[in-house]
């Protein structure tokens, strides 16, 4: 993704009954340099996405750098079961400066209340304090055991395949469910690791899987 720019999107589904939507979602992201491309927001693996009363989170890259983000194009195509969505906000962090912007919603995307996209201003409650890390402990001393690899006499960091681990990771502040993403990145076996290679594994702390 050489030369992209890259973000984390959260939209946040109303509460509300039947407020979530199975068709397909998209979104443009328009600062002072200008609009990007228009992107899917693609969840990944067997997550549905957009259901009533959940926040999703996606990983999306553009072609060109906006600049600071004033508004974001939002539009779902109309399709599915049931296509209408109520949409109570969306947020978008810049990967590299953490920096956050809010997109207030509160309205229905539909064929039946005026449209299926809508063009939201961003608010003022922003934020750009990107979560550090201060470290990593990969707790050999209480994985080596659980995987049978203490008598193993290397530097790396071993363990079986297919077999839980532990480690932790100390940030230099507290991890803020709405505000921080936190994607963990595990590559094995490539210099070039690619996730339909099997290789590589993209997880999102906070969502139970």
């Amino acid at each position: 993704m050489a030369d992209k720019k890259e973000y984390f999107v959260k939209t946040f589904t109303s509460p509300r009954r039947y407020s979530g939507t199975d068709a397909n979602v998209f979104i443009t992201l328009t600062g002072e340099n200008g609009t990007t491309e228009e992107v899917q927001l693609k969840a990944e693996g067997k997550v549905d996405p957009f259901e009533r009363g959940k926040m999703d989170v996606f990983r999306i890259w553009v072609n060109k750098d906006p600049g600071t983000l004033k508004m974001v194009g939002i539009r779902h195509d109309g399709k599915g079961t049931f296509p209408a969505w109520f949409l109570d906000k969306v947020s978008v962090i810049e990967v590299g400066t953490g920096e956050t912007k809010v997109f207030p919603c509160h309205q229905w995307l539909s064929r039946a209340t005026g449209g299926t996209s809508l063009k939201l201003q961003a608010s003022g409650e922003t934020t750009a304090r990107q979560l550090r890390i201060n470290g990593v402990d990969l707790l050999r001393e209480r994985n080596a055991p659980l995987h049978h690899t203490d008598e193993f006499d290397s530097p790396l960091f071993i363990v079986r395949r297919g077999a839980p681990f532990l480690f932790k990771v100390n940030f230099d502040h507290g991890f803020d469910r709405l505000k921080d993403t936190i994607v963990l990145e595990f590559c094995t076996g490539s210099d070039s690791p690619f996730a339909n290679k099997g290789v590589e594994v993209s997880v999102r702390v906070g969502e139970g899987r």
